[in-house]
């Protein structure tokens, strides 16, 4: 993710805790461990009902610990990677419209088509694990051992 995108996830997330947090003052309640415990919850309940109910997010794992970084990640490229394809937000186009002058067929917008091999949609799971032409270029290439 560039700084950006981080920037606004992160003021999304805290627009929706601050926005929690009026609620809960609102009622007199106090910031006790009760009141931590009540929005560590809240948030947890909003994170497995979009791990449900959004198309992009039903293939991903419930959390082993919450609230904790898993062991990819972290701040090279290459985790970034990763994480993106696990969320399948790896910018495609398929989601966009940022890249649609560069597509053989697009749909409002966006590019439906695999780009590579052109018989496949153009999503991470295809790409990864059925895309011939991606199946052929991951064969050439020369994995660093380390």
């Amino acid at each position: 993710m560039c700084m950006e995108e981080d920037s606004t996830m992160y003021a999304d997330y805290f627009d929706n805790l601050n926005e929690y947090l009026e609620d809960v003052q609102t009622s007199n309640e106090k910031l006790d461990e009760n009141t931590v415990g009540k929005i560590t919850a809240h948030f947890t309940n909003e994170v497995l009902d979009k791990l449900t109910t959004w198309p992009s997010l039903r293939i991903m794992p419930e959390p082993r610990k919450w609230w904790k970084c898993q062991q990819y990640v972290k701040e090279t490229p290459w985790s970034k990677v990763i994480s993106r394809f696990r969320v399948m937000n790896a910018g495609l186009g398929n989601r966009n419209d940022y890249y649609r002058e560069f597509a053989v067929y697009v749909q409002n917008g966006r590019i439906v088509d695999c780009p590579l091999c052109l018989s496949g949609p153009n999503d991470e799971i295809h790409l990864l694990l059925n895309c011939q032409e991606m199946k052929k270029k991951t064969a050439q290439m020369k994995w660093n051992k380390d």
